[in-house]
């Protein structure tokens, strides 16, 4: 898609993962406010985890961010008394009614003004990585053909995932540029499933990216902001924690 001739460009923020963190989330609105940047993408997983969830969601629901479902998302959404899982629990108590009802009614994937898709992980999948596969105990980047696969019967020239809480940018042979902005608020973390894995961004910053439209093709600048990681730490540890206090201060798992 080509620029419109005299078209002004306009710089949009990406955001993902927050995670409950409103210490970095604090921190990446007030950089994107000192930028002048006024549009922003969020795209999922912004609640989840031991921290403070209820913060985030006063600044999130109701705001003018445009925003999709996460996996953390999805989890909390459908929490009944079945959950098992003490931290979606504890997640879940701190959003009110309202902002409960507006996690569910958030969309998977979202496409915005035409040329730009908007998914958690891959579209259609929020628990899948889109530029990243799981190879032993840490992940690699994906293969182009692989990239092509998951991209079948999309064609909006700008893809943005996230999940994976790794800061990235692909382009692929067709023009297509996908980025994936970071987390804002969970620089690493482990799983379990497939089997034991972790995943590490190599810093505490907060994260986030702008991207712009130039001349008809897209641009991307990754963003790193520091913060009070240690206040955020010290909340994982009040909660039970030390996993998450750890992965917080170091970005390392």
């Amino acid at each position: 898609m080509r620029q419109a001739e005299g078209e002004v460009k306009v710089k949009t923020a990406v955001i993902s993962d927050i995670h409950g963190n409103i210490w970095a989330f604090e921190a990446i609105l007030a950089d994107i406010r000192q930028r002048g940047v006024e549009r922003i993408l969020n795209l999922g997983d912004a609640f989840y985890g031991p921290l403070r969830p209820g913060a985030v969601a006063e600044r999130l629901v109701g705001s003018d961010i445009i925003s999709i479902r996460g996996n953390g998302d999805r989890r909390m959404a459908a929490a009944d008394g079945r959950e098992q899982n003490k931290t979606v629990l504890a997640a879940c108590a701190q959003l009110t009614a309202e902002q409960m009802g507006w996690l569910r009614a958030l969309p998977p994937d979202y496409v915005y003004e035409r040329d730009v898709l908007l998914c958690h992980g891959i579209p259609g999948d929020d628990h899948t990585y889109l530029l990243e596969e799981i190879r032993g105990e840490t992940t690699i980047p994906k293969d182009s053909a692989l990239l092509a696969g998951y991209l079948a019967g999309t064609e909006q020239p700008l893809i943005l995932c996230g999940h994976s809480h790794l800061p990235r940018v692909v382009w692929l042979s067709d023009g297509r540029l996908i980025v994936n902005p970071g987390s804002v608020g969970l620089p690493a973390f482990d799983e379990d499933t497939p089997h034991y894995f972790k995943v590490e961004s190599g810093s505490p910053h907060a994260k986030y990216a702008i991207v712009t439209r130039t001349d008809g093709f897209w641009q991307a600048e990754q963003i790193y902001i520091r913060y009070d990681w240690e206040a955020a730490a010290r909340q994982a540890e009040a909660n039970g924690r030390s996993d998450w206090a750890k992965w917080l201060r170091t970005g390392r798992a």
